[in-house]
């Protein structure tokens, strides 16, 4: 869910057409991976959602008024902040070789 609330992110793999789930240690920018944004029911059909909840079928319609052509909205990985998060994880990730590698000559000794 958005920080707003009105939207849907999520990870989408454009190949095979299913949500993706990173995983935490990811070092890479997968291939085929987009984040996709839709928005949330109440936008989509305020009418809907106030039958679903028991509502007026015009209460909702004040804050989410019917909207011609609502799109979802497609953005590549490049521009979030996932490259920041693997390049954090290589930083880690090379930190750890390190150490690593330290406490294997230490135990050479």
């Amino acid at each position: 869910m958005s920080d707003s609330g009105e939207e849907y992110l999520c990870f989408y793999n454009t190949e095979t057409h299913e949500l993706f789930e990173p995983d935490e240690n990811l070092l890479e920018l997968p291939e085929k991976v987009v984040v996709l944004e839709i928005p949330c029911e109440a936008r989509l059909d305020p009418v809907a959602v106030a039958r679903e909840y028991g509502l007026g079928v015009t209460d909702l319609l004040n804050d989410h008024p019917f909207q011609m052509n609502l799109k979802a909205k497609v953005t590549p990985l490049s521009e979030t902040g996932l490259p920041e998060y693997i390049q954090n994880n290589k930083r880690l990730a090379a930190g750890n070789s390190l150490y690593n590698e330290n406490q294997s000559h230490k135990r050479g000794r």
